[in-house]
């Protein structure tokens, strides 16, 4: 294959891990451009050994450069930049121990338990123990 076959097979997978974000495409870019070069200073063989070029370096470089640069970029890491642990809510309706109910926090109405050892009534403020997905454990203040 022509080096400048694999420099356009570079740059389009390069260009396609803008759209998909999972840190794949850019190696197997990364791979086609280093093939490209190889290929044009006559470095990389006939096209067989220019393919198992292109799958080697992409699958070397996947295996030993994704993990880190996913943990360096902080991609697909959850972040509790905003939590509502300590908060203080106000139950909607009374809530017995261990029971459900609702309770507004933060001007939004929220599935609520009731985690203290007494009874919530109605309008109570509560504080903010855990939060469950959507519900939130509250206990007496």
């Amino acid at each position: 294959m022509s080096w400048w076959l694999w420099a356009i097979l570079g740059f389009a997978l390069m260009a396609a891990e803008t759209l998909h974000m999972g840190l794949f495409l850019v190696f197997f870019g990364m791979a086609a451009a280093i093939v490209s070069a190889l290929t044009r200073f006559a470095l990389a063989g006939p096209d067989w050994m220019q393919w198992l070029l292109f799958s080697v370096i992409s699958i070397v470089s996947v295996a030993l450069f994704r993990k880190p640069l996913l943990k360096y970029l902080r991609i697909n890491v959850r972040k509790d930049v905003d939590t509502m642990i300590g908060d203080t809510a106000k139950t909607m309706e009374a809530i017995e121990i261990n029971g459900h109910g609702k309770a507004e926090l933060r001007g939004s109405p929220w599935n609520a338990v009731n985690v203290g050892d007494k009874p919530l009534g109605k309008n109570e403020l509560c504080r903010v123990e855990r939060v469950d997905g959507i519900t939130i454990k509250v206990r007496a203040e």
